[in-house]
């Protein structure tokens, strides 16, 4: 079973849901019903650091942390 070596948490209280993360890393990231960032299911977050990384980087609310 594989098990990815980094771990995306999403503060859904600190997210404006402004799209800043989906529109530079679609990607891995997309907007749940409640228009809140989620990290897409099918996601291998290990294939895609780099983009995780931008999404979080870009995000004005600093609600998207990345665990090594």
């Amino acid at each position: 079973m594989f098990v990815p070596t980094m771990k995306i948490i999403i503060d859904e209280d600190k997210c404006i849901g402004c799209m800043s993360c989906t529109s530079v890393s679609p990607e891995v990231y997309e907007m749940n019903e409640k228009r809140k960032a989620v990290v897409r299911k099918e996601v291998n977050i290990d294939e895609n650091e780099d983009e995780a990384e931008k999404g979080a980087e870009i995000c004005p609310t600093n609600a998207i942390k990345i665990e090594k």
